[in-house]
């Protein structure tokens, strides 16, 4: 009714979303004149801040921002205790509510979210005293910690350098919260973008809560460095950083996510992510740690804690930072591992709990994870929710009620997942999904209207991630369906064209590389198909290296000279290195025990293995493409690198351009043959001497290329007629042309 009666934001879409928040901030406001002042305080936004103001899973609980607005604690011209007033009745119509903000106050939008981003860490506001006695109450539920704060990933390559997870990067507006150390000295921190969009920007700022509640601040900063000094004696110490880019895009969050909108890719528009990384001295992130005052005992198995209400097998085992708690029930070929937490959970047959994965039940409802499933890094089963078949749950996964997922599928980003649905098949829920429809195959983002959609999501069997290069980049590598990407380092080249394949990505053999999401390679089977020119270069070279403690490779050429691929202390050898300055198509299917190389349709090998991809990725792992993790880098190209978590389909082998340094298979070498090569040969009729025909060849040109590049050797001379016979295939007048 206030909305109506301030009549700015009505009869459109544009402010819809904003309604709700508005709502329960007049909510808000009666409460605080109460003589208790109270709050129905604002978990969903914590749990969400990452994502977009407002967003459909928390803009009823977004009017956090709408009071710091009318607060302004940090003295911006035009905000304060009329504005909320102001930007409804000074809307203009159908204007964007950030727009509004911007307009009416002049003010600098990238300062205004870095500054109400550094409020949220300590939640610094009027009524702080409220607002933190609600979140040491969400607490209680050791879990909810991971769900707000991010966890940085050490970058595997950097030293003292850390990254936001993928599923963690902010949207636009977005934010994180990343708990550090409190230490004795200087602090500081060096910030660097992410991210492949022009108009990407970030503002970050370190936050110092005082013991007495006191909270100080640095500035704000970009891409850069900013420090400050410790006593030692502080309560805690923040790093937060929004996403602040140059321009805010509008949005409603009505939309429902179905296949074909651009945004369910995360690519263009207001569900961008925006990456960072950042190199720390004086201090490290906090992580999750779970403290319990309850009686337990080591597990004979591994050494973690078990709680003596727990009954947890001889045969399972319990890492020495795990722990099992409550009255869970632990049983067969289970393994917890990492910081890894279960209380009041059913875990059983061969099922994997690991990182700083928690599952948790309670005594109204407890979660069973079973077969061969897996929850891992920062995700959360919960309530009735189960998992299992090959089933994985990764990322910052949140799944509750009597949510089920099975078979091949893999729920990871900040999926949230609810309700009775299921996600089975070879369904891939990541970004913000948020829904409890159920999903059968393919890649799912966002908020899906209904089960309806399940029947037009795109998907290729068995593929779980592939990089096909499809399009000239260079800070990430896109994964087909935009479910996980990967990221390059130092500008690999990209090509449009080269020797048959289109689309192909060039490392330099000395610093280009791609790092990968660990979850390519946490699988029991799984298939490896890549298509790679080798340019040359010194042996021992990676075309991939995966790994933990111990390491999967694939190598073109090993200290012996013979292209190989290494799992843990099994290796499968070729009888020769891959070709260099010709496309292998390079397939490693590791299936039912076994390992086969096999290079260009011909099997190099196969061999038994007791150690699986699953067992080699660890808690700690590293996962590159293109080099390996002590160097080795990669000198060639790469058309295609796919992950398939079953043996794939045959792939197609299209390749017929081979090049020599000393051959012309295309008289210009560029690949193709067309008009210029003719135009060339022409040429060589006045200079018969610069280059012809082998006589003792003969080769076959196809509208793919050349299959025998022999077949133009510098020699004999060429005539006119070679070229107007070229020229006639070319036209389309010749279906193949033979020449000897």
């Amino acid at each position: 009714m206030l909305t109506y009666h301030q009549k700015g934001w009505t009869d459109q879409v544009i402010t819809g979303p904003w309604w709700e928040p508005l709502a329960n901030w007049f909510k808000e406001q009666y409460f605080q004149t109460l003589d208790t002042p109270t709050t129905h305080f604002f978990l969903p936004y914590l749990r969400n801040m990452d994502l977009t103001i407002p967003h459909g899973r928390m803009y009823y609980e977004a009017w956090i921002f709408l009071q710091y607005l009318t607060e302004n604690p940090d003295d911006i011209p035009g905000l304060g205790k009329d504005f909320m007033a102001r930007m409804q009745t000074e809307a203009l119509p159908d204007e964007y509510p950030f727009d509004t903000i911007e307009r009416l106050t002049e003010c600098d939008m990238k300062a205004l979210i870095g500054n109400f981003a550094k409020h949220m860490a300590a939640l610094d506001f009027k009524y702080k005293e409220l607002y933190t006695q609600s979140l040491n109450n969400s607490l209680s539920d050791p879990f909810v910690w991971q769900l707000i704060y991010t966890q940085p990933e050490p970058a595997p390559d950097k030293a003292d350098c850390y990254i936001v997870p993928a599923e963690k990067a902010p949207m636009q507006t977005g934010m994180n919260i990343i708990p550090l150390n409190v230490t004795k000295g200087r602090v500081s921190v060096t910030l660097r973008g992410i991210s492949d969009c022009d108009e990407a920007d970030w503002r970050a700022c370190l936050v110092i809560e005082e013991k007495n509640g006191t909270t100080h601040y640095s500035q704000l900063f970009s891409e850069d460095t900013t420090s400050v000094v410790l006593d030692g004696s502080e309560k805690a110490l923040y790093l937060t950083v929004a996403a602040t880019p140059d321009k805010i895009i509008r949005n409603s969050f009505y939309d429902k996510a179905e296949y074909g909108d651009e945004y369910s890719y995360n690519l263009s528009d207001y569900k961008r992510r925006y990456p960072y990384e950042f190199d720390i001295k004086g201090t490290t992130p906090v992580y999750r740690d779970i403290k319990e005052d309850i009686e337990g005992h080591e597990h004979p198995n591994g050494g973690g804690f078990v709680a003596d209400t727990a009954e947890v097998a001889d045969t399972v085992y319990v890492g020495r930072d795990a722990m099992v708690l409550g009255n869970s029930k632990i049983s067969g070929n289970a393994v917890i591992t990492g910081y890894a937490v279960v209380s009041n959970a059913t875990v059983c047959d061969n099922a994997r709990i690991s990182g700083y994965a928690c599952v948790y039940g309670f005594w109204w409802a407890a979660p069973t994870i079973s077969g061969n499933a897996k929850i891992g890094e920062n995700a959360v089963v919960t309530a009735g929710a189960s998992v299992t078949g090959n089933a994985r749950v990764m990322g910052n996964a949140y799944l509750l009620d009597s949510y089920k997922v099975t078979d091949n599928a893999t729920v990871k980003g900040t999926a949230y997942c609810y309700g009775e649905g299921t996600a089975s098949g070879q369904a891939i829920l990541d970004g913000e999904f948020c829904n409890e429809s159920s999903v059968s195959h393919g890649a799912a983002f966002g908020w899906l209207e209904s089960d309806e959609y399940n029947d037009s999501l795109p998907y290729t069997d068995g593929l779980f991630s592939g990089y096909e290069f499809t399009d000239p980049r260079s800070v990430f590598a896109y994964d087909t369906y935009g479910a996980t990407h990967g990221l390059m380092r130092n500008n690999p080249k990209w090509q449009e064209e080269l020797f048959g394949a289109n689309g192909v990505i060039s490392f330099n053999g000395k610093d280009q590389y791609i790092i990968c999401d660990r979850t390519v390679a946490d699988y029991k089977n799984m298939e490896i198909c890549t298509a790679v020119l080798r340019n040359g270069g010194e042996n021992e070279q990676r075309v991939f290296e995966f790994g933990g403690e111990k390491a999967m490779y694939f190598t073109p050429s090993n200290k012996d000279g013979k292209a190989e691929f290494v799992i843990g202390d099994t290796s499968v050898t070729a009888d020769e290195p891959l070709e260099t300055d010709k496309w292998s198509i390079v397939r490693i299917i590791i299936k039912n025990g076994y390992v086969s190389l096999i290079i260009n349709g011909e099997k190099c090998g196969k061999k038994s293995i007791t150690e699986f991809p699953e067992d080699i990725i660890g808690d700690s792992p590293y996962c590159y493409i293109a080099r390996g993790n002590d160097g080795n880098f990669f000198n060639g190209a790469m058309d295609y690198f796919r992950v398939y978590f079953k043996e794939a389909e045959e792939p197609e082998y299209c390749y017929t351009v081979r090049l020599k340094p000393t051959l012309l298979g295309d008289t210009n070498c560029d690949g193709v043959v067309d008009m210029d090569d003719c135009d060339l040969i022409m040429q060589a009729v006045t200079l018969p001497s610069f280059f012809g025909i082998n006589g003792s060849s003969k080769g076959r040109i196809t509208p793919q290329g050349i299959e025998n590049a022999d077949v133009f050797e510098r020699g004999s001379g060429l005539t006119l007629n070679d070229a107007l016979t070229i020229k006639q295939f070319i036209d389309g007048t010749l279906e193949t042309l033979e020449i000897a």
